[in-house]
């Protein structure tokens, strides 16, 4: 069966109606949700899987304040959200990737990863090494822990991928492969399957490949973003949407569009003919005219739908 995910990032504080929005992903085909669990972009910068205790100002951005979190106590607004949001993929007896870190919103001089819990929070400021450093890990390991602990108290299906885009920059691709190497061993440790884990890049997919039973290569949004690629079957990538900009789809309040239904028929044929896992589909429609968030009521079906065709008959 072809994996075929519909990836909505800041699903847990988008506008519209989520039930809908959901019904609407497994009635036209999807095999699962994908959303961030720690959103650090529009409403999603204070709902957090953590108390906020604070504010601070950074010094690179004088005027600024941003929230301070503890990551020693959970945030049971954020827990009521996720449950809500599990509720609606259950009674569609559906599945969840989540993405444990929005490592992708990190890059360069975004202020945003101001907003980022693990950046900001009681335990960053008081330890050495940065947000990905040796002493920060237990800090993660925990965060992975309590999620799965959460994740199997629902009856929820779920997999898991440790950060979003491990390749971003600011953080040299050695230090990030070693990261995300130790965070899917850390999965293993708590019980995740390696089958249930993806790994996602947006340049160098070949580095972490083999650290996950599954990779996904980002920006797919039209046949030639593939280039050669080697043209071998690969039953362990999925192509993904994500971080397409140069489509021919619904474009978001910037401009840039995702894939189209005449791409994504080509796309579909071409991971049926490679022998490909499946597709992430990435409605830029859905941030428009709203940039920052979601309404989950633009949501168009039909590529859903007409990728789940062809992929039914691989």
């Amino acid at each position: 069966m072809k994996r075929l995910y519909v990836f909505i990032s800041d699903l847990l504080t988008a506008k519209g109606n989520k039930r809908n929005l959901i019904d609407s992903c497994f009635e036209n085909g999807a095999y699962g949700i994908r959303f961030f669990l720690c959103h650090i972009g529009g409403r999603g910068k204070n709902l957090q899987p953590f108390k906020r205790v604070g504010w601070y100002e950074h010094p690179e951005v004088p005027g600024v304040k941003f929230p301070v979190y503890d990551l020693r106590i959970p945030n049971p607004t954020y827990y009521r959200r996720l449950k809500r949001i599990i509720k609606f993929i259950k009674a569609n007896d559906g599945l969840i990737l989540c993405s444990l870190h929005d490592f992708c919103s990190l890059k360069g001089n975004k202020t945003v990863k101001y907003y980022h819990p693990f950046v900001c929070s009681v335990q960053a400021f008081e330890t050495s090494g940065g947000v990905w450093g040796e002493q920060m890990k237990r800090w993660h390991a925990r965060y992975f822990r309590e999620i799965i602990e959460f994740l199997n108290a629902q009856g929820v299906k779920y997999e898991f991928e440790g950060m979003s885009e491990y390749d971003a920059k600011d953080w040299d691709d050695a230090t990030m492969i070693d990261w995300h190497k130790w965070a899917i061993d850390e999965l293993v440790k708590l019980g995740i399957s390696k089958c249930n884990i993806v790994a996602s890049a947006m340049r160098n997919y070949s580095q972490i490949a083999s650290q996950a039973g599954y990779y996904s290569i980002h920006g797919i949004v039209r046949p030639n973003n593939l280039g050669d690629f080697d043209y071998k079957p690969h039953p362990q990538l999925i192509i993904s949407g994500d971080g397409g900009t140069d489509g021919e789809g619904t474009p978001d309040a910037k401009g840039r569009k995702g894939v189209s239904l005449p791409h994504s028929k080509q796309i579909a044929h071409r991971i049926n003919h490679m022998n490909y896992a499946g597709y992430e589909y990435m409605d830029r429609g859905l941030w428009n005219p709203d940039n920052d968030n979601a309404n989950l009521d633009n949501f168009d079906p039909s590529i859903l739908a007409a990728m789940a065709k062809i992929f039914s008959k691989a």
